[in-house]
């Protein structure tokens, strides 16, 4: 059985939250898409799960996981392990 451990938190852009929980690119662009594969292949190998924290969020992040400065929420991930 696979263990689940907590990675870590990131500023995750408001707008990309919906394509993380289900890969799903509608109204998004191909340079979006783009920056949120690299995002979860570079973090997140193995694979993940997300708890997003929709109460603790940004509303203008110079900062964020990816992307330019945007209105950004918390989300914790957990990645997968053998």
């Amino acid at each position: 059985m696979a263990r689940k451990k907590k990675v870590e938190t990131y500023d995750i852009p408001e707008w990309a939250i919906y394509f993380l929980e289900y890969w799903e690119s509608d109204g998004l662009t191909e340079e979006e898409v783009d920056m949120i594969t690299d995002f979860v292949e570079d973090k997140f190998p193995l694979g993940y799960t997300m708890d997003v924290h929709f109460d603790d969020y940004r509303d203008l992040d110079f900062y964020p996981a990816f992307g330019q400065a945007c209105k950004t929420v918390k989300v914790d991930f957990y990645s997968r392990k053998r």
